[in-house]
């Protein structure tokens, strides 16, 4: 498995185009389900102390992370409701790292086709949004079909 780690960027070889950034600083992983318009907003239980960059690494391990729902303020909701209109996404899960001295979040990235059901519980059926999602008319995407042949290796 590849997961994010710290480099000093002036090891990495020139002969390779590398894509390098800042880490983000913050406090906390927070991960947003967004689905058709719904909301629900999740951070990891451990706060970040340097000693990983990833929180990934702790899946499926003793030290895994808990992950607990947050409170949504209006404005970050705005902000993703617009975000994912202009992209046109009506599913994603946003990354976001918290910085909660400041109350700032950096944005990380919007996965199309993030997983979320670890996240789903019984106070929250966030499947129950998605099925509802999937099953309204009005998430159709209509196109025509493909004119182009199947690839064949042939």
């Amino acid at each position: 498995s590849l997961y994010t780690t710290v480099v000093d960027a002036k090891s990495l070889s020139p002969r390779y185009p590398w894509l390098v950034q800042d880490i983000a600083p913050g406090s906390r992983d927070t991960t947003l389900v967004y689905i058709a318009g719904k909301m629900a907003l999740f951070g990891v239980a451990r706060r970040r102390d340097g000693s990983t960059v990833d929180w990934r690494v702790t899946i499926n391990t003793d030290h895994e992370d808990q992950w607990e729902r947050l409170q949504l303020s209006p404005e970050f909701t705005r902000a993703t409701e617009l975000l994912m209109n202009e992209l046109g996404l009506r599913y994603g899960r946003l990354d976001f790292i918290l910085d909660e001295a400041s109350g700032d979040s950096w944005f990380l990235e919007v996965n199309a086709n993030g997983q979320f059901g670890w996240l789903d519980d019984s106070d929250l059926t966030l499947h129950g949004w998605f099925l509802d999602a999937a099953l309204d008319p009005a998430n159709t995407i209509i196109s025509a079909p493909c004119s182009r042949p199947p690839f064949s290796p042939a």
